[in-house]
């Protein structure tokens, strides 16, 4: 698979649930993660530890999960 093909996947995938995802910030973590299982890895265990981990920071990683919850305010950290 190509890089155009798989980011243009992701981006298919991330539009179901984040709004405009181009312009959104994620983590290396979580585009990793993401981009594995895209096309059918398995991330690394410190990169799946990060992800499914507590966040280290105000935003936590696990792109597409977070940024849904984020846009809820009834249910945002």
């Amino acid at each position: 698979m190509t890089i155009n093909a798989l980011f243009t996947a992701f981006c298919a995938e991330l539009a179901e649930d984040v709004p405009a995802p181009l312009s959104q910030r994620f983590t290396l973590a979580a585009l990793w993660h993401d981009l594995a299982a895209l096309v059918g890895e398995t991330p690394p265990p410190e990169v799946a530890a990060l992800v499914d981990g507590p966040a280290p920071h105000p935003r936590p990683v696990g792109a597409a999960k977070w940024l849904a919850r984020d846009r809820d305010p009834d249910t945002a950290a």
